[in-house]
């Protein structure tokens, strides 16, 4: 594991945490926790101890210790911490190569530490950086292990949420495991609303970025689409969110025809579909494409269809993260903030068990696989005229007229996909303006949330910040 940079609110290199002793730079943060090289001096042995600090609702004390950053945040921080506790325990039960392994765990000053394997190699960012696309046989050698790892993890009832390069670690044969599992994080992100702690652009799918997306393993089946898709074409995916309206992604079939052989492209295209429901909805069904292309479909991102249970849910319930805001949110910030200074004028940017290591997947060729039946027509509108006039409205200024024009869409078109991007719009918007009302936090500020939400999901909060 490649040492990070020093963090502020890190340990430092001497500490001791029962009979291990912390070395040099932290391995690596988020804002979930902080990973360090540590010797267990028992044993004699280097190892990697993560520590619960989750930085949106805890801060670390002189003494070390960790502690909510107030009464507020005291029963989330116990909460994750019981759920990071869980993690481990479910996590310890795995005995597999592909697996980062857990030794124990244990509670101290306050927070928690996992004691897990140290792997002494490069991260896969790590060699995508140095070598750019990686030809075949290694993808394929890094897919076989990554499935075999994955599928454990699913037939044990998990998910792993964050399969990412930067949680793939290659041993020194090449073999990669899979680290940094993020099911614990998605419970504390559910309860403080932020994705940060979930998400990273390009390797989440949608499912992942409201309460109410149905996950699977076709959740995991995506990220991994994108981890081998960026090894082939050096791109990482467009995030899922603006594929959700206009897909711009070029298929692999496409940019990386000739390079690699159609049932690999074909497969990873197929992993990379926007809807939940159109991807393989288990390891099995997915590493069965990778042995047989579609007849006649190279070059085009064509589906290899299944009949998948996993049907997306189509509302968004809760808010997207408060902490975090990047890329598009950012945008919507920035507007927003400089409405608020100049008095209202509002715009939105478009902008485990020990296995045996598996074979190499060899390519074969299929049967011919009948074709997916498309979505009925009458989901979605013969056009977008509502839905831009909405978007055209907020990016002219006129904040209720478009609330109510999305408003209008997802109630007359419930199952149209961009139904759903309709409310995350809305829900980022919504999120966006909180915050500067919050950083502002007066009386005025909490009146115009009130006037441009009055049902707001902080009517609440802006309720009693008025109150004298």
């Amino acid at each position: 594991m490649p040492a990070d940079t020093d963090h502020r609110g890190a340990l430092t290199a001497g500490t001791r945490l029962r009979e291990f002793e912390l070395l040099g730079p932290i391995l690596g943060h988020g804002g979930f926790g902080i990973t360090y090289l540590a010797r267990d001096t028992v044993l004699d042995t280097r190892v990697a101890i993560k520590e619960y600090v989750p930085s949106a609702i805890a801060v670390r004390e002189r003494d070390q210790s960790v502690h909510p950053k107030s009464t507020a945040d005291a029963e989330e921080y116990r909460r994750g911490l019981q759920g990071f506790l869980e993690e481990a325990q479910k996590l310890a039960r795995f005995h597999h190569p592909n697996i980062v392994g857990v030794r124990r765990f244990f509670e101290a000053h306050g927070t928690a530490c996992i004691v897990m394997e140290y792997i002494d190699g490069p991260t896969l960012a790590d060699v995508y950086r140095k070598e750019g696309t990686l030809p075949e046989s290694r993808l394929r050698n890094i897919l076989t292990h990554l499935l075999a790892g994955l599928e454990e993890v699913h037939r044990a009832g998990f998910l792993h949420r964050d399969v990412k390069p930067m949680n793939i670690m290659l041993r020194r044969d090449d073999v990669p495991v899979l680290l940094d599992f993020g099911s614990a994080r998605a419970d504390l992100a559910r309860r403080t609303g932020s994705l940060t702690a979930i998400l990273t652009p390009g390797y989440a799918p949608i499912e992942q970025y409201y309460s109410g997306g149905h996950q699977g393993p076709w959740t995991d089946i995506y990220a991994v689409g994108a981890v081998i898709y960026r090894g082939m074409t050096r791109v990482v995916p467009l995030e899922a969110l603006a594929r959700l309206e206009d897909d711009r992604l070029q298929p692999a079939a496409q940019v990386a025809s000739g390079d690699y052989s159609r049932a690999l492209l074909q497969a990873v295209d197929w992993a990379l579909k926007v809807q939940s429901s159109e991807r393989p909805s288990n390891i099995a069904e997915w590493r069965a494409a990778l042995q047989r292309p579609r007849p006649g479909a190279a070059g085009q991102n064509q589906l290899i269809p299944a009949e998948s249970p996993n049907k997306p849910a189509r509302q968004v319930e809760k808010a997207l993260g408060k902490a975090g805001l990047s890329g598009p949110i950012a945008l919507v910030a920035a507007g927003l903030a400089c409405a608020a200074i100049a008095g209202g004028a509002w715009w939105l940017s478009r902008t485990p068990i020990p296995v045996q290591t598996p074979e190499p997947i060899p390519a074969q060729t299929p049967e011919p696989i009948p074709a997916q039946t498309p979505e009925p027509p009458s989901a979605c509108p013969p056009d977008n005229n509502l839905f831009d006039a909405a978007r055209e409205a907020l990016e002219d200024g006129l904040l209720l007229e478009g609330v109510e024009k999305y408003l209008e869409f997802e109630q007359r078109f419930p199952d149209c996909s961009r139904s759903m991007l309709a409310r995350l719009r809305m829900n980022k918007m919504e999120e966006a303006y909180w915050h500067i009302v919050q950083a502002e936090n007066t009386i005025e500020a909490f009146r115009r949330y009130l006037a441009a939400y009055p049902n707001g999901r902080f009517r609440e909060e802006a309720e009693q910040g008025m109150a004298p």
